[in-house]
C-alpha cells in the first residue's frame, strides 16, 4: 500500500511539470467584482458541450487542452450570475487568457445547474449553504481560516460561538459541556481518541492543509451518533477541485519565551522529528538483577535555542479516464516542530490556605507535527468514490523542574525539596476511508462509507525524580528514600482498533411548491455502526533508594541510576503488579474496551408551505459497552469486568420558517445520551506531577435533552447575523470531583441528578467600509460573536457514596454548583483589512483577532476546599498575508498580550492561586509558492 501511494505521488508530480503540446491553452482567474475574492469552484464550461474544468484554490483555472478554433465560453457560480463570452479564440501552442468578474446573483442554489461541484473552501459558498440548509450547521472554510492565520482545527473551532479551547488540555468546551458531551467526525465517520483520558481526538492534529472546511452541528439530528450533548465537529478533507497545482511553503516560527536563554533542555534519546522506538527494558532481568536494562539517560540533554521550522508540499491534477469518468488525485504533506519554555507554580492548598505543597520551576516544551494525505476521486455521471488516506504523528516533549515545599517530602520550608519529569507522549493516527455517492434516479439518492481507524499513543520513558533537599549553589539534592515511587520510569501505550460505516439512502416525493424546491418531501432512511476494540497497558518501575543522604547532582542522575549500583544493591527496582483474569499477578496495569454500536434511522423532510420545512426523525440505537481491567486497586486480584448493553430511542424536530428571501427562524428539540468514556471506567490512577486523576467503574449514562431556538439573517452574500437561545436539562450528570480526605486527588461521578445549562449566542459578519475603485479592491470587514451562558448541577454527596460502594468520598460545601468547564462568557472578534490589485494578482490581507475566555470551573471542591477555577484569557493575535503572482509571504504574531494562565481554589476566606504559567508570543514568517 505505501508502495502504491508513493509511486501515485510520484506520477501526480511528474504530471505536474508536463506541458501540453500541439494545442491551445485557455486560462484566467473568476472573481467577485465587488469584493475581489477568488471564487474557488466556480464552473468554466464550453458552451454546448460537457467539457469544462473548476477553480482552484487561487480562484484561477486552466481548461484542458483544445483544438484550435473560436469558443463560446460560459462560467457560472452558485449565487452569481452566469456570465457567457463568445468568440473567444483559441490558437495552437499559445496561451488565451479569458478572467471573469461575476456579479451577484438573487438565484438559489436549485436554480444553478454546474458541470463541477462547487468548492466548499469559500466562505460565501458556506454562508449561502448556511442559508439553505435544512438545520442549522455553522461551517468555517479554508479560505476563512487563511485570513485568520489559524493553523490547525482546534484553532478553528474556538473562533465559533459558544466554543471553548481548554488551555494546557486538548479538550474543547461546547455550550457549557466538555469533552464526554461532544463528538468528533471525519467526512461524517468517527474517529476515535488519541489520549486516554479524553473522549475525542485532539483537533490540534489536524493542520488547515488537510481541510477543505469544518462543519459545527451543535443541533442533533437523526443522522449523527446519539452520543451527542454540546456538539459534533466534522472535519472534510481536501480535495482536488480545479485546476492542477502544485505548492511549496516554509514557515519559521519563534516563541518570545525562548529570548535570552542560553540553551535549551529535553530528555534524553528522542529524535527531532517526533518517532521514538524506546522499547521497555527486561523486567524478569530486573527482578533478577541480570541487567538494568534503560535505554535512555536519566540526564537532561543540553541543544542550541534555534527557531523551529515547518516544511510543506501539496498539489494534484484530474486524469480523464474517458469522455465520462475522471480521476481527480490530491496530495499534501508537512511537518512542523515548535520550542517554548515557561516559568510555572504549582500549588496544592488545604482548607485553612496553607500550600502543602508550593512549587516554583521551570518547564521546557518540545512539539512535533507530521501530516499526510491522500485524496483520490473517482468521478462520472452520477457517480463519486473518493478514497482518503489521512496519517497523522505527533509527539510533545517537556522537562520539568520544580523546587519548593514538598508536603509528604521534608518538613523544612527553609530547606526547599525539588522534583524533575522528563515527559514523552507520541500519537501517530491512521484513517483510511471509502465513500460513494450515488444518484440513482432523478428522486433517489445513495451515500455510503466505509472507515477504519488505528491510533498507538504512547508515553516510551517518562522519569521522575524527587529529592528531599535540594542546594542550589551546588546543583546536589538527596535522594528521596521515605516512599515507594518517588524516583521511578514509566511505559505507557494504548492503540485503538476501529471499524465504522454509514449507509443512507434518500427519496424525493412531490413537486417542489416553487420554481427554486426540487421536492416537496424527502424521506431518508440509513444505518450507523462502528466496531472498537482498545487495549491499554502501563509499567511503572520504582527506584527505591537504599541508604539515606544519598546526595546526587541533579543534572548527572546516571552517576547513581545506572547498572553497578543496581548491581551493588545501592537501589532495588519495584515493579507494581495487578491480578490477570485467573487471579495471577502480572507486571503493571491494563484494560480493554470494547464498544458495539449498531443504529438505524428515519429522518423525513416536509415543505409545509413555500417557506416552513418541517424535519422529524428517530434514531434507534443499540450500545454495548463493555471494560475488562487489570488493575493494583482490584484486591480481588482477578481481572474485573463491567459491561452494559441498552437500546436507546432517540426523537429529533426541527422546525424552519423563511420569514423573508435573506432571513429564516430555526427551532430544533431532541432527546440524547453521553456514555462513561472507557477511559473514565477502569479503576487506575493517571498521576499529574502535583495531581491525580482515578477512574470510576460506577459511572452511567446520562440522558441530555436540548432545544434550541436561532434567528438569523443574510443581508448580502459576505455578510450574516444571527441570534440563538439554547437550553439543555441533563439527568444524571458527570462531574469531576476533589475526594475528600485528599489533596487534588479527583474523580469523575454522578453527582447529582439533574443538570442545566441555557445561554445566547450572538453572530456577526459585516463589511464596515469598502474603498474599492474599477482597478483596486480594497475594503474594511468584521466578524464576531459572543455568548453568554449559565448552568448548574446538582451535588449529592451520599448518591456518589452509595452508587460507588463507598470507593469514593464526597464532602460538598454546597448542594449545587456550575458545570465543569462551563465559562460563562465568550468573545471572539475579528477586523480585518483586504486589498487586490492587478486582476488580483497582487494582495494584501491583514487580521487583528481577539478571544476572551471568562472564568470557568476546573473542580468541584469539598469542606471548606474551594472550587478550582481557571481564571479569564485574553488573548489577541495580528495576521498578515501577502501575495505577488505565484508567491505569497505571510507574517504573524500569536497570543501578543502574554496573559498568565492561573487557576485558583476558592476557599471561604480568599482565592488561592494554585497553578499559574505563561505560553508567550509566536513570530512567524512563511514562504509559499505555487507554481
Amino acid at each position: 500500500m505505501k508502495r502504491q501511494v508513493l509511486g501515485l505521488m510520484i506520477l501526480c508530480l511528474a504530471s505536474l511539470t508536463q506541458g501540453f503540446a500541439q494545442t491551445g491553452i485557455l486560462k484566467g482567474k473568476i472573481t467577485d467584482n465587488k469584493t475581489g475574492e477568488e471564487l474557488i469552484g466556480a464552473a468554466i464550461i464550453i458552451e454546448g458541450t460537457t467539457t469544462g474544468t473548476t477553480t482552484d484554490f487561487m480562484g484561477d483555472y486552466t481548461m484542458p487542452p483544445l483544438e484550435a478554433g473560436t469558443y463560446t465560453i460560459r462560467c457560472q457560480y452558485i449565487s452569481y450570475e452566469p456570465q457567457i463570452k463568445e468568440g473567444v479564440v483559441i490558437k495552437e501552442s499559445e496561451e488565451t487568457v479569458l478572467n471573469f468578474l461575476m456579479g451577484e446573483s438573487e438565484l438559489d442554489l436549485a436554480e444553478v445547474k454546474v458541470v463541477a461541484k462547487a468548492n466548499r473552501e469559500s466562505a460565501n459558498f458556506l454562508m449561502l449553504e448556511q442559508k439553505k440548509a435544512a438545520i442549522a450547521v455553522e461551517s468555517i472554510g479554508a479560505a476563512q481560516l487563511s485570513a485568520q492565520g489559524v493553523g490547525d482545527a482546534a484553532a478553528a473551532v474556538s473562533k465559533v460561538s459558544g466554543i471553548a479551547n481548554n488551555e494546557g488540555s486538548q479538550s474543547l468546551n461546547v455550550r457549557g459541556l466538555g469533552d464526554r458531551y461532544n463528538t468528533t467526525t471525519y467526512n461524517g465517520l468517527p474517529l476515535p481518541s488519541n489520549n486516554a483520558e479524553l473522549k475525542n481526538i485532539d483537533l490540534g492534529l489536524f493542520s488547515t492543509d488537510v481541510m477543505s472546511h469544518i462543519n459545527i452541528e451543535k443541533t442533533y439530528t437523526a443522522p449523527l451518533y446519539g452520543d451527542f450533548g454540546g456538539a459534533n465537529i466534522n472535519i472534510v478533507s481536501k480535495k482536488l477541485t480545479g485546476n492542477p497545482f502544485l505548492s511549496l511553503s516554509i514557515k519559521v516560527p519563534h516563541n518570545s519565551s525562548l529570548f535570552g536563554l542560553d540553551g535549551f533542555y529535553l530528555n534524553d534519546g528522542y529524535g527531532k522529528a517526533g518517532f521514538s522506538t524506546t522499547a521497555l527494558p527486561n523486567i524478569d532481568a530486573l527482578k533478577n538483577k541480570d541487567g538494568y536494562g534503560f535505554t535512555n539517560s536519566w540526564n537532561p540533554v543540553k541543544s542550541s535555542v534555534v527557531p523551529s521550522i515547518g516544511l510543506g508540499i501539496s498539489g494534484g491534477k484530474s486524469f480523464e479516464l474517458s469522455e465520462a469518468a475522471k480521476l481527480n488525485a490530491f496530495f499534501t504533506l508537512s511537518f512542523d516542530n515548535k520550542r517554548t519554555y515557561t516559568e510555572k507554580i504549582e500549588r496544592v492548598v488545604n482548607a485553612g490556605g496553607n500550600a502543602w505543597d508550593n512549587l516554583e520551576g521551570e518547564a521546557y516544551n518540545y512539539q512535533t507535527q507530521t501530516s499526510g494525505m491522500l485524496n483520490l476521486n473517482y468521478s462520472r455521471a452520477n457517480t463519486n468514490i473518493y478514497l482518503n488516506s489521512l496519517l497523522l504523528n505527533s509527539s510533545n516533549q517537556e522537562l520539568t523542574t520544580m523546587a519548593g515545599h514538598i508536603r509528604d517530602v521534608n518538613d523544612d520550608p527553609e530547606t526547599p525539596g525539588l522534583k524533575r519529569r522528563g515527559d514523552y507522549q507520541q500519537n501517530f493516527v491512521l484513517v483510511n476511508q471509502l465513500l460513494g455517492e450515488h444518484q440513482l434516479n432523478k428522486s433517489t439518492r445513495l451515500n455510503w462509507g466505509l472507515a477504519h481507524n488505528f491510533i498507538i499513543n504512547s508515553v516510551p520513558d517518562r522519569i521522575e525524580n524527587t529529592y528531599l533537599f535540594y542546594y542550589e549553589d551546588t546543583n546536589m539534592g538527596e535522594l528521596d528514600t521515605e516512599a515507594v515511587g518517588r524516583n521511578y520510569r514509566y511505559f505507557q501505550e494504548f492503540t485503538d482498533n476501529e471499524l465504522a460505516a454509514n449507509l443512507s439512502v434518500s427519496k424525493q416525493f412531490g413537486e417542489g411548491l416553487t420554481d427554486d424546491m426540487e421536492y416537496r418531501s424527502k424521506l431518508t432512511a440509513g444505518y450507523s455502526g462502528r466496531i472498537k476494540l482498545r487495549q491499554f497497558e502501563n509499567y511503572q518501575f520504582n527506584h527505591q533508594v537504599i541508604h539515606a543522604g544519598t546526595m546526587v547532582n541533579i543534572d548527572q542522575a546516571d552517576d547513581f541510576f545506572n547498572e553497578q549500583n543496581f548491581i551493588d544493591g545501592l537501589f532495588r527496582i519495584d515493579t507494581p503488579t495487578a491480578g490477570d483474569e485467573n487471579g495471577n499477578q502480572r507486571y503493571g496495569e491494563s484494560y480493554e474496551g470494547t464498544i458495539n454500536l449498531h443504529s438505524g434511522f428515519l429522518m423525513y423532510e416536509y415543505n409545509v408551505s413555500p417557506r416552513l420545512l418541517v424535519l422529524a426523525g428517530v434514531r434507534a440505537e443499540s450500545i454495548f459497552q463493555e471494560m475488562k481491567t487489570r488493575s493494583r486497586q482490584n484486591i480481588s486480584g482477578r481481572t474485573e469486568t463491567i459491561d452494559f448493553n441498552e437500546m436507546k430511542m432517540l426523537p429529533s424536530l426541527s422546525l424552519k420558517y423563511a420569514t423573508t428571501d435573506k432571513s429564516n427562524i430555526r427551532f430544533a428539540a431532541s432527546q440524547t445520551y453521553t456514555l462513561p468514556q472507557l477511559q473514565e471506567m477502569p479503576f487506575i490512577a493517571f498521576a499529574g506531577l502535583t495531581d491525580v486523576i482515578w477512574g470510576n467503574p460506577w459511572l452511567k449514562p446520562s440522558t441530555v435533552y436540548n432545544a434550541d431556538l436561532k434567528w438569523e439573517v443574510f443581508p448580502k452574500n459576505s455578510e450574516a447575523l444571527s441570534a440563538t437561545v439554547f437550553g439543555k436539562y441533563i439527568n444524571e450528570p458527570i462531574n469531576k470531583f476533589t475526594i475528600a480526605g485528599t489533596f487534588n486527588e479527583f474523580v469523575n461521578a454522578n453527582t447529582g441528578d439533574a443538570a442545566h445549562v441555557y445561554g445566547i449566542e450572538l453572530d456577526a459578519k459585516k463589511d464596515l467600509f469598502d474603498f474599492s475603485t474599477d482597478n483596486r479592491i480594497r475594503k474594511v470587514y468584521a466578524s464576531g460573536n459572543i455568548t453568554l451562558m449559565d448552568s448548574q448541577t446538582d451535588l449529592d454527596a451520599e448518591k456518589i457514596r452509595t452508587e460507588t460502594n463507598y470507593s469514593f468520598n464526597a464532602n460538598f460545601n454546597k448542594a449545587t454548583s456550575q458545570l465543569q468547564g462551563a465559562a460563562p462568557l465568550l468573545a471572539n472578534l475579528t477586523l480585518g483589512y483586504k486589498q487586490k490589485w492587478d486582476e488580483n494578482k497582487k494582495s494584501i490581507k491583514a487580521a487583528l483577532v481577539y478571544n476572551y475566555t471568562s472564568d470557568r470551573l476546573y473542580s468541584i471542591g469539598h469542606s471548606n476546599m474551594g472550587n478550582q477555577v481557571d481564571q479569564a484569557i485574553n488573548t489577541f493575535d495580528f495576521v498578515l498575508k501577502t501575495k505577488c503572482n505565484r508567491l505569497g509571504i505571510d507574517v504573524s504574531a500569536k497570543n501578543l498580550l502574554n496573559p498568565n494562565i492561573k487557576r485558583v481554589q476558592q476557599n471561604s476566606d480568599k482565592d488561592y492561586l494554585v497553578r499559574q504559567y505563561k505560553i508567550g508570543t509566536t513570530y512567524s514568517i512563511s514562504l509559499k509558492y505555487n507554481f
